[in-house]
This record gives C-alpha cells, structure tokens and sequence, in this order.
C-alpha cells in the first residue's frame, strides 16, 4: 500500500513495524474504543487498497493512512519497557529516520518551489489568462485531452466563463487556424496526461528517471519536445510557446 520501490523506505518502513510490535501488547493502557475505531479504519482501507494498482493509484487514495508509521511508532516508544542501552539505540534510529524525512521532504519543497517561481518552473494559471487574453475572442484553442479530460469542466471553459468575458474556446479536434499553447516544461512524474508535440494524440508520461517518482509532492520538471505540427509562432512566453495550425501538405493538396 505505501511501497514505492526504493529498498531505504522499505528497510526504514520494517524498522518501523518492528518499533511497533510493542505497541501490540496486552499492558497498552490508551482508549481501547478509540483505537480499534482507528485500526478498524486503516484495516478497511488496507483491504480497499488491495484492489487498486499501486502503479497507476493516486496519491490521495494512500493521504489517509500516511500517519500511521508515526503514530504506532510514538505509542511503541512511549509503552517500550528496554534497559538503557537498548533505550539509546531505538531513540537513536527514531531520531535518525525523522532526520532523514526532514531532509527528504525539504528536498520536496525545494522541487515543488522551483517548479512554481523558479526558472525552470511551470505555466502556471495566470499565465493562461494572460496568454487565453491575447488570443482573440473568435479564435479557438486546440487541446486535444478535452476528449477525456473533462470537455466542459476544463481550464479554459472556466477562465471563459469566471475571469475574462471575452475569451476563445478550447476544443479536442485540432484543425488549421487553431491556435495551440505548447507548454516548454511539465511535471515528470507517472501519469501526468499530455498532449503528443504534433497535437494530434494524448499519452500518459513515463518517468525519465531510473526510478520513476509516483507521488506528490516529488516533483521534477522536464523539457517537453519541441513542437511538432505545421504552424507558426503567435507568441512566446518563458513557460508556454503558442502557435497558428497550418494546413499541412496533404490538407492543401485536398
């Protein structure tokens, strides 16, 4: 359920279970009711989760039982009854492994920083106002994920229909004299959905790196592909590159 592959997280995550054990004690004097509600809880889920692809699952699904290493782990320790020395050991090892999410989850927020406000950083909503601004009002934006990412209920019909009053539409169907807004970056991580750089299919992105990152927020922004289609530059921006659709040579022959 919380496996992501790397062998430091599962040594880390059996250390855990291990600390835990006393935990399990007949001596454990907290709120029975309060803590069978609880187990009862996580072990629904457990059994929820053991249908769904931990590959292909979204993070929020596993968001409900993120804390539970924390707090079996705080409830072990606290009912620990060790000599001294193997006292100092176990908090030692706590202490070690909290270090170590410290600094792993800085790392995450200095990713997910840089991906907003950095110079290697993303589009990000005000951008699009601006861009969808600039494009005029009878023009059409071309997208080809509005055929399975929400027709109605995208991006674009909302900044229409809430931010600005004269905006362009977004269709899935590209053709010539659409206009196409080119991201220069995106989001690294599984799943992320995408349009193909000639615009006329989608795919699902598969991680670059040796161990690909599934979860938020383990960010890593990569260069996308150059455009690929038949069309001109309307304007650039340091995140997106917005192009013209042309006909191609078959469309113009016809």
């Amino acid at each position: 359920y919380l496996w992501d592959g790397s062998m430091v997280a599962a040594a880390i995550a059996i250390a855990t279970l291990l600390l835990a054990i006393p935990f399990l004690k007949p001596g454990f004097k907290g709120n029975q009711n309060l803590w069978l509600g609880w187990g009862s809880i996580w072990g629904l889920l457990l059994l929820a989760a053991s249908n769904i692809d931990a590959n292909s699952s979204v993070f929020y699904y596993k968001s409900l039982m993120l804390q539970a290493p924390i707090v079996l782990t705080v409830v072990a320790l606290a009912y620990c009854q060790l000599p001294k020395l193997q006292t100092t050991v176990v908090w030692s090892l706590v202490s070690l492994f909290v270090l170590l999410s410290w600094g792993k989850n800085l790392h995450h927020d200095l990713q997910f920083m840089g991906a907003k406000y950095g110079d290697h950083r993303l589009m990000n909503t005000r951008e699009l106002v601006r861009i969808m601004g600039q494009i005029p009002a009878d023009g059409e934006i071309c997208d080809p994920r509005l055929a399975r990412k929400r027709e109605k209920l995208n991006q674009y019909n909302y900044i229409s229909t809430y931010v600005l009053t004269n905006a362009p539409t977004a269709v899935s169907d590209c053709q010539p004299g659409q206009y196409v807004i080119h991201p220069k970056r995106f989001l690294d991580i599984q799943g992320n959905f995408l349009n193909a750089s000639d615009y006329q299919s989608t795919y699902f992105v598969e991680p670059k790196r040796a161990e690909g990152v599934k979860l938020w927020p383990m960010l890593s922004v990569a260069d996308n592909e150059p455009f690929q289609g038949e069309g001109s530059l309307f304007l650039e921006t340091d995140t997106v590159a917005v192009y013209v659709l042309e006909p191609t040579a078959s469309q113009g022959q016809t």
